[in-house]
């Protein structure tokens, strides 16, 4: 990414994307589901997307997590949130909640290993 690339105004263009996306989708009745139901997940799936993309390069002189385990957590979280709603695999949010606790449980070992 060029130096003077502004992050914020990158992940909202793609949350704005996905949103028309989204309605395109929902509009066309390709799906029995109301496709805007998906939206938190595909914005925390973009939120990601641009973390990874657009992360620092100086990431070791913070505190947080790498910019890529960050971005992947965030589309962890929201590739659950779409499976969950949608009942994919007949997985519910009643359901499926295991997995994000495991998910979870993995991404904090990440975390230690990657120090």
């Amino acid at each position: 990414m060029p130096r003077g690339t502004n992050t914020g105004r990158v992940t909202l263009g793609l949350i704005v994307c996905s949103l028309g996306v989204l309605m395109l989708i929902d509009r066309a009745d390709y799906f029995d589901f109301g496709a805007m139901q998906l939206f938190p997940g595909v914005v925390l799936i973009a939120m990601g997307i641009a973390r990874i993309v657009l992360g620092r390069r100086d990431w070791t002189a913070h505190r947080g997590p790498s910019p890529i385990l960050h971005g992947l957590w965030l589309m962890t979280v929201g590739t659950w949130l779409i499976v969950s709603m949608v009942h994919l695999f007949g997985l519910t949010f009643r359901t499926s909640w295991p997995l994000l606790l495991t998910a979870g449980g993995a991404f904090i070992v990440a975390r230690a290993w990657e120090k």
